[in-house]
C-alpha cells in the first residue's frame, strides 16, 4: 500500500460526501476500502468501537481508512452511531498518507460542527466538491500534525530551532544561523532536523510563511504583493511560484474560492 506523508501539499480529488446513520448496535457489515481510495469517517454521534483497538471512541473522532482496511461498524447495543463520510481518489497522488488510523478532535463540539457544516454545504447549498475537498483534507492534515506534535518528543535543540523559525519566519533565515544558535554544525543540524521533523528546515520555514499567507488572503483584501513581502518574500514572483507549488492554486484563485466559502458560512 502506498503511504502519504504527513505534510503532503496538494489534496486529492474528493469523490463524494455522505452521511451515515447506523441501526442499534451499529452496521451489519463493515465496508472494505478499495484500491487508490481513502475514506474519512467523521464521527458525529457515538461512541463506536475502534476497528483496531476495539476500545470505544467518542464523537469527534476522525477515522482515516485506506486500501484494504474496513470501516467502523460496532457501537453499544442500545445505541447507534452517525458519521460524515468523505471519499478521496488517491490515484493521482505520488506520495500517499502515513496518517494514523484515527485522530480525535480535542473539542468534540467543534469537530461535530465542522462535519455537519460540510454535509450541509454540499447537499443543501450545492457547494462543489472541488471547493470542499481541500478544506476537509487540510483540516485532517492539521489535526494529524497536532496529534503528531503531542506524541513526538522533539529534542531541545530542534525545538529551539522550531521556535526561532515560527517567531521570525518573516525575516531571512539561513541554516547556518539556525545551526549556530543551537550549537550544531550546519550539516549535523540539517540532518538531525530532517530526522526528527521528516522535512528540511527550509521546508518548515516555507510552511510557516504559506500558513500566514493563506490566512491573510482569506481574511483581508491586502494586495498579494504586500502579503508576499510581509510573510518574508522580497520578490512577489518567488512568492507566487511557491504559493502555487504549495496549494495548487494561484494566490488570487485561493482568495476567490475561500473568501466565497467564508462568506457563505457567515451568511448561513
Amino acid at each position: 500500500m502506498k503511504t502519504l506523508k504527513t505534510g503532503s501539499r496538494l489534496s486529492p480529488a474528493l469523490l463524494r460526501i455522505g452521511y451515515f446513520i447506523s441501526g442499534p448496535g451499529g452496521s451489519l457489515t463493515p465496508f472494505r476500502i478499495q484500491k487508490d481510495r481513502l475514506l474519512i469517517e467523521w464521527l458525529t454521534h457515538g461512541p463506536v468501537f475502534h476497528p483496531e483497538t476495539d476500545r470505544p471512541v467518542p464523537a469527534g473522532t476522525v477515522f482515516l481508512h485506506q486500501e484494504g482496511q474496513q470501516t467502523v461498524s460496532r457501537c453499544l447495543q442500545d445505541d447507534h452511531y452517525e458519521c460524515m463520510t468523505a471519499e478521496f481518489d488517491l490515484s493521482s497522488i505520488s506520495e500517499l498518507p502515513d496518517w494514523p488510523r484515527s485522530v480525535e478532535w480535542p473539542e468534540e463540539e467543534g469537530g461535530v460542527a465542522f462535519a455537519h457544516e460540510m454535509v450541509f454545504r454540499h447537499h443543501h447549498t450545492r457547494m462543489e466538491l472541488d471547493v470542499l475537498g481541500p478544506l476537509i483534507w487540510s483540516q485532517v492534515q492539521y489535526r494529524v500534525e497536532i496529534a503528531n506534535r503531542a506524541s513526538r518528543r522533539v529534542p531541545p535543540r530542534i525545538s529551539a530551532s522550531l521556535r526561532e523559525i515560527e517567531k521570525n519566519y518573516t525575516q531571512p533565515i539561513h541554516i547556518e544561523s539556525l545551526a549556530e544558535k543551537v550549537g550544531l554544525s550546519p550539516s549535523h543540524f540539517h540532518a538531525r532536523f530532517r530526522e526528527v521533523m521528516n522535512m528540511t528546515p527550509h521546508r518548515y520555514l516555507v510552511q510557516q510563511r504559506m500558513r500566514a499567507a493563506r490566512h491573510r488572503l482569506v481574511t483581508t483584501s491586502d494586495p498579494v504583493k504586500a502579503i508576499a513581502f510581509d510573510v518574508g518574500y522580497a520578490n512577489a514572483e518567488n512568492f507566487c511560484r511557491a504559493f502555487k507549488k504549495e496549494t495548487g492554486m494561484t494566490a488570487a484563485q485561493f482568495r476567490n474560492v475561500n473568501q466565497a466559502f467564508s462568506s457563505s458560512v457567515r451568511a448561513g
